[in-house]
């Protein structure tokens, strides 16, 4: 599975996200990753692009570059969308949606 990044609110976001395993283990991979800078940016995984059906996995670990994030007991068939938030503010910056 994996989807291209595109921009929401005004904000940019380019780069590819894909579901990789490595040995037992499954990880949400961005590679040539890039997103608008703000403040506390979270990163989920979700139900069409709604985070209020989607699980938060962690805090984006940077704006610009090649990250991972380990999905532990994610249900892949019911989840099909990334999305970048920002929490204080109930923004969305990007999404990427998984095929």
């Amino acid at each position: 599975m994996s989807g291209t990044f595109e921009g929401l609110a005004g904000h940019n976001a380019m780069g590819v996200a894909k579901i990789i395993q490595v040995n037992d283990m499954t990880f949400l991979r961005f590679e040539n990753f890039e997103v608008t800078n703000g403040p506390d940016l979270r990163v989920y995984i979700t139900s069409g692009g709604d985070i209020h059906k989607g699980v938060h996995l962690e805090k984006l670990k940077g704006s610009k570059g090649d990250q991972n994030y380990l999905l532990e007991n994610i249900d892949l068939g019911v989840y099909d969308t990334v999305v970048i938030y920002c929490q204080p503010f109930g923004v969305y910056f990007g999404k990427a949606p998984l095929a």
